[in-house]
């Protein structure tokens, strides 16, 4: 026996926070020794383990009625050397969870027993989410289309790679198998190893085999969208050998953040559209809903062959596409990465129905089960799965805890009832500028694409139909009719074409300024030398240009005699021509008395080309001011010290110009002064302090309202109003819709809580009596008091909430209905009986704690239990 054996023990402080139970007979408090056996001869260095020491973890020093001996070899480091421990886990954690669950989905009440537990039964379900026959009033099917939105089923989709599953070579059996949130294993794996999802690529941003394919042939399909989805990307390159999953799928409520039943399942590698399908359809199972928003991060390109993917799922998965309103949109932050044709077709912000919706809440509820991502690939794959079960029980139920709390509401409500006033009247004051029937035109545009979304898209950014292409092509047209009727060019270089060559000059100055600015300390040799071959090359295109200018502006030849110690080097100097600071002396550059005596052509043909150069800068500071939204493209850009650095100056330049050429012409209408606050946006802009300003709150800068100024003419006829004045009259529509249907949706989810919780009290007192007659009376007893527990604490939550929500709602001048329906709650507890005189001191600031009279205090609505 190891007892027997002569030890000698040096006992040292551990620095192992546990509390253990020691097998062998040594002292209990010990805790590390340095372990001698007596070899006959001396004492030699042994190991705990070898002893037989094990250590029992949990039930404080008690023996555990279910040990499991680990397979495994754990090392405890002390200050007297390393040992090699055997260690006990209790085998009755795993079980607890289970009965605990089924506990409290009411399954100890059912006379089938848990055996008949339901697929997604075991789940914690939203209240404030619409569910048909719980919290919908009747009717509601029937709802004008005003109305009916606001019983819309809002889906986030996601996943996470974290959540890995290691290949332990571990067989368990799950206990809750598809019970609550993961999907049931085994018809998944079914379904996802049909022939037809064998060779299924990953999602990904470049050209990829259609992933929704016939089983008899496979397709090539180019990605339209231009996202880079990095998340999505490194999973699918990333090493998945010796691996089970790679990460998990998930659908939750995009509302409030709730895992969705049956929403979650392990992906093979990657995130591939037959699981994220079969998840999907797998949370919809047995629910009736009639318009339903999906959320994704690639909801651009998933969305195109979803309805012909639903026909390969079993009967009792499949939706109708006819039967229901299918909207798909992708996450507003995510949507920054995608382009500009994306963000006006799938944005929450354009959808009606939506409200202020962010959707981002899937991943805000990875947050609490990332940090058990290392201990869970660890275990086997039924142990993962009722692991994270668990904590997303304990996510759902927290949130739905908070929604008695709301600290916040109040000052919330305030605050949305003063951005619906805010965005109507900035709407109001917008749409007042427009003609009648241009709004009407407008609105009708609007309505069309709501109810089909393939028609023109009121949001859709037109492109830029000035450019400076388009006023030199129409100069040379008007050059070349002037030679056909004998008007030569008194120079073989045309006026418009040295004038054209001019600005050309002009931006490389700039551009060569800027790569001065963009070096930090002190410059390399081969830096400099880089600017000097730049220096140099752009001097001798300003000389050889200098010959021409000499015949278009004779006047300037005194000017350049006055600069021409500015223009070249001494020569006993080795002073570099400092070639981006010459003057070139353009018509608009010169002095008004010089100006004067030029010929009127010179004058406006600088004053078109100018005009053509400010659309286009302005375009593409808008064009750039898109792409730094996305991060990837904002880091290149600052790289390369390109885009909105450049075309802000060559902007302010062409303005300088047409202020001298033309003071009072009627480009000043849509050409403005460009200041520093004014590049912002589309959607990023900031408020005083500097803060980022979101879509819903933001008003835009000047520089998204103005019209492509026409080269061919000064005047736009009313069949020509400009298409990006429509655009922004229907985001500002838009913001105010959005702003409102939140107002409708807040009081609406309310109403679902209060009514859901209600039905679910009900349901609670009609569970107490099931199993009288098949059971003693000592568990009778129990099941009754545990039914009416949970009947009650529902009772007062919803009044706990409604005590909160209905002054607000009163305020502002809510629907509140449901107030005059709440439960009198005279309900029979025990020997308690509990009148509404006395729910209301309940309230929700004085809570009383508990007495000897069994009352239960309101804090045990806290209690999972």
């Amino acid at each position: 026996m190891a007892e027997d054996l002569p030890i000698k023990l040096h006992v040292v402080p551990s620095v192992v926070k546990m509390e253990p139970l020691i097998d062998v007979r040594i002292a209990s408090h010990l805790r590390c020794i340095a372990a001698r056996v007596w070899t006959g001869a001396f004492f030699d260095k042994t190991s705990l383990k070898t002893l037989g020491l094990s250590i029992q973890l949990g039930h404080g020093n008690l023996p555990c009625p279910t040990p499991i001996l680990s397979s495994k070899t754990f090392l405890v480091f002390d200050t007297n050397g390393v040992h090699n421990v055997s260690v006990k886990f209790c085998g009755f954690i795993r079980m607890w969870q289970n009965l605990s669950m089924l506990k409290r989905a009411g399954r100890g009440h059912d006379p089938a027993g848990p055996l008949a537990t339901k697929e997604g039964e075991l789940a914690v379900q939203g209240l404030a989410c619409p569910h048909v026959g719980r919290n919908l009033p009747d009717g509601w099917e029937k709802s004008s289309k005003d109305v009916i939105w606001l019983f819309t089923l809002y889906l986030a989709i996601n996943a996470n790679f974290r959540q890995k599953s290691k290949d332990c070579s571990v067989i368990d059996v799950e206990l809750t198998p598809g019970w609550a949130y993961f999907v049931e294993e085994n018809g998944y794996q079914q379904h996802l190893a049909k022939p037809e999802f064998a060779n299924q690529v990953e999602v990904s941003i470049s050209l990829h085999l259609n992933s929704r394919i016939a089983p008899d042939y496979q397709a090539l399909q180019i990605n339209t969208c231009k996202a880079q989805h990095d998340a999505v990307v490194q999973a699918n390159t990333r090493n998945a050998k010796g691996h089970l999953a790679s990460g998990v799928g998930a659908v939750v409520c995009a509302q409030h953040g709730l895992v969705r039943r049956n929403g979650v399942g392990d992906l093979q590698k990657g995130e591939h559209y037959c699981n994220m399908d079969y998840l999907v359809l797998s949370t919809l199972v047995g629910i009736i809903f009639l318009n339903i928003i999906f959320s994704y991060d690639i909801a651009c390109q998933w969305h195109k062959n979803f309805w012909s993917q639903v026909d390969q799922f079993p009967e009792s998965m499949m939706i109708k596409q006819s039967a229901v309103y299918a909207t798909f949109v992708v996450l507003k932050w995510h949507l920054n990465a995608h382009g500009s044709k994306c963000q006006a077709l799938f944005s929450l912000n354009n959808l009606r129905g939506a409200g202020r919706t962010w959707a981002e809440l899937v991943e805000v509820s990875w947050s609490h089960t990332n940090p058990v991502a290392t201990s869970a690939r660890e275990m086997g794959p039924g142990a993962r799965h009722e692991l994270l079960n668990e904590h997303w029980g304990n996510w759902n139920w927290s949130l739905l805890l908070g929604f008695r709390e709301c600290s916040e509401l109040t000052p919330f409500t305030i605050i949305l009832i003063f951005l619906v006033r805010k965005q109507r009247n900035n709407f109001e004051e917008f749409s007042a500028t427009f003609s009648p029937e241009t709004v009407v035109q407008w609105e009708k545009m609007v309505d069309m694409w709501n109810e089909d979304r393939s028609r023109l898209n009121p949001y859709q950014e037109p492109p830029s139909t000035a450019t400076l292409n388009d006023v030199r092509l129409e100069l040379a047209r008007e050059e070349a009719a002037d030679a056909a009727r004998g008007n030569l060019s008194t120079h073989n270089v045309s006026m418009s074409s040295f004038i054209v060559t001019g600005l050309e000059l002009e931006e490389q100055q700039w551009v060569i300024q800027l790569h001065i600015d963009s070096i930090k300390g002190r410059s390399t040799s081969k830096e400099q030398t880089d600017l000097q071959q730049k220096r140099n090359a752009l001097h001798r295109r300003i000389q050889s240009w200098r010959s021409v200018q000499a015949v278009y502006m004779p006047c300037v030849t005194a000017l350049l005699l006055e600069t021409s110690q500015e223009d070249e080097p001494q020569a006993n100097t080795s002073t570099p021509v400092v070639t981006e600071k010459i003057p070139l002396w353009l018509p608009s550059a010169l002095p008004s008395r010089l100006r004067s005596s030029l010929p009127p052509s010179v004058l406006e043909n600088e004053r078109r080309l100018r005009l053509g150069q400010a659309d286009d800068a302005l375009s593409e500071v808008r064009r750039q001011r898109r792409m730094i939204v996305n991060i990837h493209q904002f880091r290149h850009l600052n790289k390369a010290n390109v885009g909105q650095k450049a075309n802000t100056p060559i902007y302010c330049a062409a303005h300088a110009a047409l202020t001298n050429i033309d003071p009072n012409g009627t480009w000043n209408d849509q050409l403005r002064v460009l200041h520093l606050e004014d590049v912002r946006g589309p959607g990023k802009d900031q408020d005083g302090d500097g803060k980022e300003m979101r879509e819903g709150h933001r008003k835009p800068s000047w520089i998204w309202l103005v019209q492509p100024v026409r080269n061919t003419s000064d005047t736009v006829s009313d069949g020509d109003v400009d298409e990006i004045m429509r655009l922004e009259w229907a985001k500002t529509l838009a913001r105010a819709e959005r702003w409102e249907e939140e107002v409708m949706l807040l009081a609406e989810e309310m109403r679902h809580v209060i009514v859901y919780l209600e039905w679910q009290a009900d349901w609670w007192w009609s569970q107490a009596s099931r199993r009288m007659g098949m059971i003693g009376e000592d568990m009778l007893d129990g099941l009754l008091a545990y039914a009416e527990k949970q009947a009650v604490l529902r009772e007062w939550l919803a009044q706990a909430c409604a005590k909160r929500w209905l002054p607000l709602l009163k305020l502002h001048s809510l629907p509140r209905e449901w107030g005059a329906k709440l439960p009198l709650m005279a309900r029979q507890v025990g020997d308690m009986l509990v009148k509404k005189d006395e729910v209301d001191d309940y309230g929700v600031m004085d809570v009383p704690p508990p007495d000897d009279t069994g009352e239960i205090d309101e804090d045990d609505i806290f209690d999972l239990e």
